[in-house]
């Protein structure tokens, strides 16, 4: 199995080769992966509270519910586009992080066992925040009335699934390869 370039898929590695890591070591991998886990959770979550609400004097104001904007054809084929490029961009995860929890969930190998289970829980945290930075997007572009918003949209949530691949090529980590 050939896994990504990203901090979840380095935290498996280093718990599988906890020979060579100490557990101070793997405890900060495990650190750094709950850290990227919550900074792309909360993100999410922020943008769904303060998306494109502006109060008066240019105020940020928590919206208090999501409204759905009328359907124009442009705007539809605009949104469609944009949840199936991000449907695209996010299937390697997700396929990745299924893999990765049928693994663990189902080997018998003895190099697996002892870790088994906070592997399994990373690769759920994996499949988690891909699928709901994709749920955000879907709401984010039905509630977005204009196609500029809706393309700031894509974008942000975009960066937000990708934190976990920069923050991993910014990162050394020696003996995983």
């Amino acid at each position: 199995m050939e896994l990504d370039e990203d901090i979840y898929c380095y935290t498996i590695v280093a718990n599988v080769k906890s020979d060579i890591f100490s557990q101070v070591e793997l405890q900060a991998f495990l650190r750094k992966t709950m850290t990227v886990f919550m900074i792309q959770i909360s993100l999410s979550i922020f943008f769904l509270m303060y998306m494109n609400d502006a109060g008066e004097g240019g105020e940020t104001k928590v919206r208090p519910s999501i409204e759905i904007q009328e359907p124009h054809t442009a705007n539809q084929l605009i949104r469609l586009i944009g949840c199936f490029l991000m449907h695209l961009f996010i299937l390697p995860d997700v396929r990745q992080a299924l893999t990765l929890m049928a693994f663990m969930k189902y080997t018998q190998d003895p190099l697996f066992r002892p870790s088994r289970m906070t592997n399994f829980l990373i690769a759920l945290m994996k499949l988690l925040s891909a699928l709901i930075c994709q749920s955000v997007l879907i709401l984010m572009m039905a509630s977005s009335g204009s196609i500029s918003d809706m393309i700031k949209d894509f974008v942000a949530i975009g960066f937000v699934v990708e934190i976990d691949n920069q923050f991993a090529s910014t990162m050394k980590f020696d003996g995983l390869t």
